[in-house]
């Protein structure tokens, strides 16, 4: 690989991402290979080509104590996209307890729920529930935590993702709404209604509303 310019790997990497999963897997060894290039913005795409392949694990666990924030966001989220291996929950609870950035605290949460999935024992719950949200003070990963815990048991954090929107950011916000298009449900769906009612969308930030409008076409078509 040390043959190949930052460009030409730039456009290596933009061929691969055109792979199915499937075809990836034969691509393992390359990947693992960018993962140890200088260069950030390559070591974080190999991250993301890796997690849609479902391969490297150990690569990306590696990664998780990456110098930079966003090839461990990245490693951190590829993760969560397969079930997870041993070594590497465990390296993403370490990571969700420890890492200075929330965005990275944050996705570890979210990988290590959705690679558990609802099979999680109650002592991932108990974790997020009583370990990682007392005292959290970033409202990215409080709202990590809150879909963590809808997932694993849906409906018994759905509440505090509402009563979360009043003072967050534009990111926090179009992530609650965001959050709330994939819990939606029929169940839900008259609470969620209510929600949107009281909100001014035509106040908020580009990225704001086009979250509101995705969720409220969902929401149309759920109560139709």
């Amino acid at each position: 690989m040390s043959i190949l310019t930052r460009k030409e790997t730039f456009c290596l990497l933009g061929s691969l991402g055109e792979m199915d999963s499937g075809a990836l897997g034969s691509m393992e060894e390359v990947l693992v290979r960018l993962t140890r290039s200088t260069s950030p913005l390559i070591r974080r795409e190999a991250c993301l080509l890796l997690g849609r392949g479902g391969i490297g694990g150990e690569a990306l666990v590696r990664l998780l104590g990456d110098g930079n924030t966003a090839v461990r966001e990245y490693a951190a989220e590829a993760l969560g996209m397969k079930p997870l291996a041993p070594e590497a929950r465990e390296a993403l609870l370490r990571l969700s307890a420890e890492d200075p950035a929330g965005k990275v605290r944050a996705a570890a949460i979210r990988s290590l729920a959705s690679g558990w999935g609802r099979r999680a024992p109650k002592a991932l719950r108990r974790i997020i529930s009583e370990e990682l949200l007392p005292g959290e003070r970033s409202a990215l990963v409080r709202l990590a935590c809150y879909e963590s815990m809808c997932l694993l048991d849906p409906g018994c954090a759905f509440h505090n993702i509402l009563a979360l929107y009043k003072n967050a950011g534009v990111k926090v916000k179009s992530g609650i709404l965001d959050a709330l298009f994939l819990l939606l449900s029929p169940e839900n769906a008259d609470e969620i209604h209510d929600f949107l009612q009281s909100l001014l969308p035509e106040k908020e930030a580009f990225m704001v509303q086009a979250s509101h409008h995705n969720l409220q076409a969902a929401l149309e078509r759920v109560r139709d």
